[in-house]
């Protein structure tokens, strides 16, 4: 599982995010594009886990979601650097 869930990091640390997500700017005031993609990247992680939960049919626990949860924490930092530099091209 550790493994389908890194590989969804992978595959979106290598998306545009702002193809994504930037056409939001335009629409809704966002004070911090930063956050604002931060929190979207996430969202978006945390909803592959699930839907990645599904299909294995796999009843996650909240020990799992933690475990998630952690993984994702632990990429924060690439994660932003990846926002940081798209925000900035």
């Amino acid at each position: 599982m550790r493994g389908a869930i890194e590989q969804d990091i992978k595959i979106q640390l290598e998306s545009d995010l702002l193809e994504d997500f930037g056409w939001t700017f335009d629409t809704i005031p966002i004070s911090s594009k930063e956050d604002y993609l931060l929190g979207c990247a996430v969202g978006k992680l945390m909803m592959l886990a699930w839907r990645t939960f599904r299909e294995k049919k796999y009843d996650a626990t909240n020990y799992d979601l933690e475990q998630v949860r952690d993984i994702i924490r632990l990429r924060l930092p690439e994660i932003k650097h990846k926002i940081v530099a798209e925000l900035n091209k």
